[in-house]
């Protein structure tokens, strides 16, 4: 096996073990708000899908659709109200465990399935078999060298004239590292641009997304949240080493062992468990404070204080 095989090889599999730990704690916490329920997850899931899609939506008959990074079924589930078949495939055992038991519960087999992936490549869809692919969030946090795989992958498996429909970040590059598989990366537009011709799509509109929840965007860093319309053209891609050199002018490079964890990952799981505090869910907080402790190594020394007082607190009530 060649070094760059094997560099991406390892990459996928730090995907596959990043994701799988993240769902293992909290299935629904990364991709969906935080919500209670899976009957507020999947509408949530509804509403986005109806955002990113727009028009697309109106025009589903025959389709065969495609999800990349479907999670734990959250905009999955709901494509089944408006196209016939629905595909979604994702890195993580975990995630895609859970989103075929949730088509399951909902009795959606015969038109939804998830399949695991291995972050390299579509290998278990085949050539030309889907008219149009769809992902929202997943294209804007992963290593930009897995998105140039994405994007050679996606035109094999497109048929002619098929398109994408995706959620992603355009505006300033953010300095990142390949070991972090959770931070939001920006692209330029014109080296996105450039990058997708490279891939064998044409980009047809890049609008910036403006989300009824509140404000995505980061403008002042760079960092504006788009989704994208992508068309695939008759030209074959690039190789995806041309591809990534396109997307970024300083590529992203392995931190090794300086790489302290994902500080967005430490982030989210602090202030989830600050509410779960607040709503007196001591059990669950303590093993959100001691996922982020475990997880990032420059964590806040406040941290092992919040603990003491919760295990106090929870030793006084047993």
């Amino acid at each position: 096996m060649s070094t760059k095989s094997s560099e991406i090889k390892d990459l996928a599999a730090l995907l596959r073990a990043d994701w799988n730990r993240r769902i293992r704690l909290d299935r629904r916490m990364w991709m969906s708000e935080a919500v209670e329920s899976d009957d507020q997850m999947l509408a949530s899931g509804e509403r986005d899908l109806l955002l990113l899609l727009g028009s697309e939506i109106s025009n589903t008959a025959n389709k065969r659709v495609l999800e990349i990074g479907c999670g734990v079924g959250r905009m999955l589930v709901p494509a089944a109200g408006y196209f016939d078949s629905v595909i979604g495939v994702d890195v993580s055992d975990e995630a895609v465990a859970a989103a075929n038991q949730l088509i399951s519960t909902r009795e959606l087999q015969q038109k939804v399935q998830a399949i695991l992936v291995d972050g390299t490549n579509l290998a278990q869809i085949g050539d030309s078999s889907i008219d149009l692919i769809f992902s929202y969030g997943t294209l804007g946090i992963m290593p930009s060298r897995v998105l140039a795989r994405c994007l050679a992958e996606s035109h094999r498996v497109l048929r002619r004239n098929g398109s994408m429909r995706v959620q992603l970040y355009l505006g300033r590059e953010q300095p990142s590292v390949e070991e972090d598989t959770l931070a939001v990366r920006a692209y330029d537009r014109d080296r996105f641009t450039r990058a997708c011709a490279a891939g064998g799509f044409e980009l047809s509109s890049a609008e910036e997304l403006i989300h009824p929840i509140g404000n995505v965007s980061k403008p002042a860093e760079g960092i504006i949240a788009h989704i994208v319309s992508l068309r695939k053209t008759g030209e074959s891609p690039l190789d995806t080493e041309t591809i990534e050199a396109i997307l970024l002018e300083n590529p992203e490079q392995a931190a090794g062992e300086s790489w302290a964890g994902s500080q967005l990952e430490y982030q989210m799981a602090i202030t989830r468990a600050q509410k779960l505090v607040i709503d007196r869910q001591l059990p669950e907080a303590r093993a959100l404070f001691e996922y982020a402790a475990d997880h990032y190594k420059h964590s806040d020394d406040i941290i092992e204080k919040v603990l003491t007082e919760i295990n106090r607190v929870l030793e006084s009530n047993e």
